[in-house]
């Protein structure tokens, strides 16, 4: 059985939604997200190891740098960076501020000493690729996003790489094109960060919001508060978020600028302040939320919002949080009223007289700290509704159109988050859980939430698939006419930035006898396995490079054991792996969890039959009345193969009803005659005949999780029937039969089948 790493994977807009095509050209490569305007002419540039990078000003040679690894993990062509003179067969990155996009684009800027919403023709590039490949770009930003289209548009391979001969114009609809990582829940290692990056820069997707706490953990390293982080608590099964180092987070901040990406720091507040409220509750705590009335927090709050505002200073924009926050016990003490008292909202002619309006006040408060630091303040819809405070703040809409519709209709700007987009043939950034916001709202983009995914489910499910919604955040009016074939081109455009940004493939397969097994759910996302696993890694290994991993969930580093052979693995294991060259690593680092269960002895394969009842009796008594196939074995027999995590549970649901039984029988083979125990799990009555003698009978209603039901016997040389009746009275119905030696031990050579 064979196992690769899941790629639930996006892909690109349909070559009929290109604004232009030259009638005569080829067919356009596989570009996500589509371009503006775009014309394939016919020929090629060939790409040769004589061809460079051609960096027009200074500041872009770290993107020349960036984009000759990159190309190197595609072609195994090594692109050197230069400057100077540009030649045929060159990629030349340039900067042009007069390049102006040729429509609107809502976007926050700083105008009058502070981040304003706007609207501008900045951000656009052009791409013209004849003997050589010119990009140009009004910033950085825009001139790594031209370079994203390269990286795209590179086709061939043996050795004869090439870029079409093509002419493109692009820029985005909105400036908002966005992501999330949650590191306030489940632990997310730098590199699965860097990899986040990597994914958006292929896609152009220029923001990454990291919500940095909740009630489970926080994980931005404050120097001023050290200890907040010091009471983190892990989710479903995650590992224990711990706090990023400061190295860690301006290396983040650097690796995301270099790429043409935005990191958005997120502190929540006032709600899901848990962890917050643990580590430093002289400061955090309060009844239910942050203590909003209180001057010590807004103390705070400004310091930490002044720390990482001096980190991360790209973003343009600074998220405060507003989640469902529990506000209702806030204003009780005397020391909040005193505070009410002392502070006034705008327009009105009295002091705060209730919780809702302290909450108001808390809103303006993080607005003011945020513009202090040059920020412009995000809030999730949760934020009170007050018109007083829609200036000046970005609101997220993520779960309700009703909600979406009142604030178009007050005029507040948004960024649409969805939870749900419905199909991508339909949705726009435009669309918000079912209400679609008019053209002329203030939108200024769209964002993918994500809440709790490990950093495994976030390589195998999140970041592959966040190409699906960007083809129409980028560019809402891209048609998508059939959704089958726009998934292959997603599927391929995926395979391309997993070359980039991951390189390193995990192969894993079962060998002796063993099987691999599903990955579990979003928020673990670990495979599971039994047996023995044989892995393999593969990687496109330019000369001098190799790849190195590691088993102990660390990254590697050019000191981590070198792969050169396929690992024999029979344990529970972290397996991290990278591609170096010349003591760096390519892209970033590829990760998987396989946890080994013990699955030896369990019987997968039977046959069923039934449901069968008898006068509305309960599985009780029903457990004591004979039928066909335990009387002349004449029944509708059934085949039932094991699969998934369980994969000897025989769930019983499917013939379901009150006041049931079925029956499974299948046979064992054993090598010789020995001694041995049979293990009944399940959640009804059982009872059960080896080579037609009763040997098991259990009229305890028993949880699946309780110990199982044991019984020593005897195994005949050869094959040993084996019936087994399980009765019920409600809805869960299921059993499994384990069969291990006297000792409780694994016997060899047994063998099963279903009949």
């Amino acid at each position: 059985m064979k196992r690769t790493r899941l790629r639930l994977v996006s892909l690109v807009a349909l070559v009929g939604s290109l604004a232009c095509v030259s009638a005569n050209a080829g067919n356009p490569p596989d570009l996500l997200p589509t371009p503006k305007a775009i014309t394939i002419a016919e020929g090629e540039m060939p790409l040769t190891a004589g061809s460079r990078i051609v960096a027009g000003e200074a500041s872009l040679e770290p993107l020349a740098a960036i984009l000759s690894d990159e190309i190197g993990l595609i072609t195994n062509l090594k692109l050197a960076p230069a400057r100077g003179q540009a030649r045929p067969g060159d990629i030349v990155l340039r900067i042009d501020p007069a390049i102006r996009a040729d429509a609107d684009i809502v976007a926050v800027q700083k105008k009058d000493g502070r981040q304003q919403v706007v609207q501008t023709r900045d951000f656009a590039h052009t791409i013209e690729v004849a003997d050589r490949a010119v990009v140009a770009g009004w910033d950085y930003r825009a001139v790594c996003e031209g370079t994203a289209t390269i990286l795209q548009a590179i086709t061939g391979g043996k050795g004869a790489w090439s870029l079409p001969r093509m002419t493109v114009k692009d820029w985005p609809h909105a400036d908002y094109t966005g992501t999330m990582i949650d590191a306030g829940r489940q632990w997310m290692p730098p590199d699965v960060i860097k990899f986040t990056i990597e994914a958006c820069r292929f896609w152009k997707i220029r923001y990454v919001q990291i919500h940095f706490s909740d009630d489970r953990a926080y994980s931005f390293g404050s120097k001023a508060f050290p200890e907040l982080g010091s009471k983190n608590h892990q989710t479903s099964g995650g590992i224990i978020p711990r706090c990023y180092t400061w190295e860690e987070m301006n290396h983040l901040e650097a690796y995301a600028v270099a790429r043409g990406v935005t990191i958005v720091p997120e502190l929540e507040t006032p709600g899901h302040w848990g962890a917050m409220a643990r580590s430093r509750p002289d400061i955090f705590k309060g009844p239910g939320c942050m203590p909003m009335a209180s001057e010590t927090l807004y103390e705070a709050l400004d310091t930490l919002v002044g720390e990482m505002c001096g980190l991360f200073k790209s973003s343009p924009y600074f998220h405060i949080g507003c989640d469902e926050a529990n506000i209702y016990g806030v204003g009780k003490t005397p020391e909040e009223k005193e505070y009410m008292k002392k502070h006034t909202l705008p327009e009105d002619d009295h002091p705060l007289n209730d919780a809702w309006q302290v909450y108001i006040m808390h809103v303006i408060r993080m607005k003011q700290i945020c513009a202090k630091y040059g920020k412009i303040a995000i809030a999730w819809e949760g934020l009170p509704g007050d018109k007083r405070i829609k200036d000046d703040i970005i609101v997220m809409t993520w779960r309700s159109g009703k909600y979406a519709a009142g604030k178009e209709q007050a005029g507040w700007n948004v960024i649409t988050v969805p939870w749900g987009a419905g199909p991508i043939t339909k949705w726009n950034m435009y669309l918000a859980n079912g209400h679609l916001y008019k053209r002329t709202t203030n939108v200024l983009g769209a964002q993918r939430p994500m809440w709790q995914m490990s950093e495994y489910s976030m390589l195998e499910w999140y970041v592959p698939t966040l190409c699906e919604r960007q083809e129409r955040t980028w560019g809402p009016d891209t048609e998508i006419p059939d959704e089958g074939k726009y998934r292959e081109r997603m599927a391929r455009s995926t395979e391309r930035m997993f070359h980039v940004a991951a390189p390193v493939k995990v192969i894993a397969e079962a060998a002796e006898g063993g099987k691999v097994l599903g990955v579990a759910n979003g928020l673990q996302g670990w495979a599971g396995y039994s047996g023995t696993l044989a892995v393999r890694l593969v990687a496109p290994v330019p000369t001098g490079g190799e790849i190195r991993y590691t088993l102990d969930g660390t990254d590697p580093t050019p000191q981590s054991p070198v792969f050169t052979e396929p690992l024999t693995m029979r344990r529970t294991f972290v397996l991290n792996a990278a591609l170096f060259h010349g003591g760096h690593m390519l892209g970033s680092c590829n990760r998987v969890k396989y946890v080994w269960l013990d699955l030896g002895g369990y019987i997968t394969d039977y046959q069923m039959a039934g449901p069968f009842a008898k006068d509305l009796l309960p599985g009780a008594k029903l457990i004591d009345v004979p039928f066909e196939p335990e009387t002349t074995g004449q029944a509708e027999w059934k085949p039932w193969k094991g699969q998934g995590w369980a994969p000897g549970m025989c769930p019983f649901e499917g013939i379901a009803g009150k006041n049931r039984c079925g029956y499974l029988r299948a046979q064992v083979s054993s090598p010789k005659a020995q001694p041995a125990q049979l293990m009944f799990s399940g959640e009804q009555h059982v009872k059960a005949w080896l080579n037609g003698r009763p040997v098991y009978a259990s009229n305890v209603k028993r949880p699946s999780s309780e110990k199982p039901g044991t019984v020593k016997v005897t195994l005949d040389a050869g094959w040993n029937p084996l019936l087994v009746k399980v009765a019920q009275n409600g809805k869960a119905w299921r059993a499994s039969v384990r069969v291990l030696g006297a000792d409780g031990n694994e016997l060899e050579g047994l063998k099963f089948k279903a009949e």
